[in-house]
């Protein structure tokens, strides 16, 4: 083989390999997070999963109780624990390439139990799924507590009902849901965290369009998510 020959078949594996590694970084995606407790204080140390069909990912919170991954494009659900709290596993979420998504996640609950117990699922909280029209095909997961008749929750507790679809995670005291609309309508005090907002969104009422993607905030704010 000539050298004219050798030199092009290096350039062209050189511009191929050159060429695979922008593409590889180009189809990477950003999830950061933090895990806080109800009061916003950060919880650390806790063990981070990042599941898809085909990958697998885990991560430490650190002090902060902040976590990152840089991870290939896809559907990924989050899960997260503590010794001794079950953080929500939300709806699934689509990391499509060259997207930051920011996310928190929060306990469900910080069992009364002997330290070292196995930590069972709390039987007063219940997990909903259905479906949700568009490309993506992601469903959605609704959240409730039981708790006692006519005892009021405290602002933003733990008891709170939570609605998880792709990156957004809505919490108030209470949240309706048309199963032919897909339309959901939280109120008494409403906290809205979206994938690509770094702060929360608060409200007295929110009307979130799941099939649309949209929100409207109070009658007064309506945007896309």
């Amino acid at each position: 083989m000539g050298r004219f020959a050798r030199l092009l078949i290096l350039l062209i594996a050189t511009g191929f390999l050159a060429f695979s590694g922008e593409a590889v970084q180009a189809g990477t995606a950003t999830l950061e997070g933090q895990a806080l407790d109800y009061n916003n204080r950060p919880v650390p140390g806790g063990q981070v999963q990042l599941v898809s069909r085909m990958h697998y990912y885990t991560t430490t919170a650190d002090a902060q109780g902040r976590f990152k991954f840089q991870v290939p494009a896809d559907f990924y659900s989050l899960r997260m624990s503590t010794a001794d709290s079950l953080f929500y596993q939300r709806a699934p979420m689509a990391l499509g390439r060259g997207r930051t998504v920011f996310v928190t996640v929060r306990p469900v609950f910080r069992p009364s139990q002997p330290a070292n117990a196995p930590l069972l699922p709390d039987p007063k909280i219940h997990y909903r799924s259905f479906p949700v029209q568009g490309p993506s095909q992601l469903g959605a997961v609704l959240r409730t507590t039981e708790h006692p008749e006519g005892e009021p929750l405290s602002f933003f507790s733990q008891d709170y009902p939570m609605l998880s679809y792709d990156t957004l995670a809505v919490y108030a005291p209470e949240i309706e849901m048309n199963r032919f609309t897909n339309v959901c309508t939280a109120t008494g005090g409403v906290v809205i965290e979206l994938g690509t907002d770094l702060a929360p969104r608060h409200a007295t009422r929110a009307v979130i369009d799941l099939n649309h993607r949209r929100i409207s905030i109070d009658g007064r704010e309506s945007f896309s998510f």
